[in-house]
């Protein structure tokens, strides 16, 4: 058997790379008569912390490596044949959705179907498996989408027939519904929560509050992002635990405008804080010599929270708490329903009235006593 005809097992090293260190699968091939060096990416040591994931995860390399064309398919693929060519050519870059959907396929797609031969993995048996797992609802369907994305890539790479993705054959009841509906606070809540709140963490309620911003896409912030003459502020980046990426869509781009009383308390700050360059972050956090942004997280358990409490709050106070109430107060003022929409940046109307609609129980309480009173003439007969 020549060299070319035989089995490559390969070697899992570890390199250094600008986004860290990284696992790579590397091999030996004979290319007319000389023998040559590959190397394939695995992922980074942050996705595959021990050599014994990283070679799970190259094990779709390896038999890809040693098949010829045509031929693994004859030997039937695993699901995780499926798995490892996903999580290494379609994984989406942006860190958030890269972890969460790493997060599902480590915990419990892995487990479950990796060694499963894909033609073995059948619709009931994947429907009967989302019906059991003990999690929510809601997250059983976000399972359930990822296995949806992973068929049709299957199929996209002609590993199976491309007909109707199995995973579209069943749904999950309640799947797309809240467990809870999201919280809001009153216009008279946000101004009680204020005095509880010193700078800047005061700063971060009212640019959440003021402008519906993310609490990722404040905390990216820089002060080269103002254009105070025009008055507009403008929301290029994000940041997810530590991680500095892209905002979350194309219409989260969207330059917004800044109220004069905003800027007043953006300039404020700026005179008051050391770190007031434009590159600098505008949460710039001291403990990080302004290297890094405040972590939203660790603020929230710190300083929102217990504000929240102290005021009364029948929940438990986050900073998207904001956006939501952003989007309720614009609509208690009659906003039309577009403009909302444009000034939460969302692509289409129906997350503005669904995911972020709700209507608190004083509107209800407001409109429905006008009715009544109509009805009995103001007294009861």
């Amino acid at each position: 058997m020549s060299q070319s005809e035989r089995y490559r097992p390969g070697q899992i090293e570890k390199r250094q790379t600008g986004n860290g260190p990284c696992w790579y699968f590397r091999y030996q091939q004979t290319i007319e008569g000389r023998p040559v060096r590959k190397r394939i990416r695995i992922g980074l040591v942050s996705e595959y912390p021990t050599r014994a994931a990283a070679m799970r995860a190259a094990s779709g390399i390896r038999e890809e490596v040693n098949s010829p064309p045509g031929l693994l398919a004859e030997r039937q693929r695993r699901f995780e044949d499926v798995i490892a060519r996903y999580e290494r050519e379609e994984m989406p870059e942006r860190y958030s959705t890269r972890s969460g959907y790493q997060s599902m396929i480590r915990v419990y797609i892995r487990p479950k179907w990796g060694q499963v031969l894909l033609a073995d993995v059948s619709p009931y048996k994947v429907r009967t498996w989302l019906l059991k797992m003990d999690c929510s609802t809601r997250y059983r369907g976000h399972v359930h989408g990822m296995m949806r994305v992973l068929f049709k890539f299957a199929m996209l790479w002609e590993w199976m027939p491309m007909e109707v993705n199995p995973m579209s054959l069943f749904s999950l009841p309640g799947a797309t519904k809240r467990s809870r509906e999201p919280e809001t606070i009153s216009l008279e809540q946000y101004q009680q929560l204020l005095p509880h709140l010193q700078q800047p963490f005061r700063l971060m309620a009212q640019m959440a509050t003021g402008l519906g911003l993310r609490c990722s896409e404040f905390m990216a912030l820089r002060w080269g992002n103002l254009n105070v003459l025009e008055g507009k502020i403008h929301i290029t980046r994000a940041i997810v635990e530590g991680r500095e990426g892209d905002v979350k869509t194309q219409h989260s781009k969207k330059a917004l405008p800044l109220h004069p009383l905003l800027v007043e308390a953006l300039l404020a700050w700026r005179h008051q804080t050391e770190f007031n360059k434009g590159s600098d972050y505008i949460f710039a956090s001291p403990a990080m010599a302004g290297e890094k942004p405040y972590r939203s997280g660790s603020m929230q358990t710190r300083k929102l929270v217990p504000a929240g409490k102290a005021i009364g709050l029948p929940f438990r106070l986050g900073w998207h708490t904001f956006r939501h109430s952003y989007r309720a107060m614009l609509r208690r003022r009659g906003t039309p329903i577009d403009v909302q929409r444009d000034l939460m940046r969302h692509a289409d109307v129906h997350t503005t009235t669904q995911v972020y609609g709700g209507v608190d129980v004083e509107e209800l309480r407001e409109a429905n006593s006008g009715l009544v009173e109509s009805l009995f003439g103001g007294k009861l007969q």
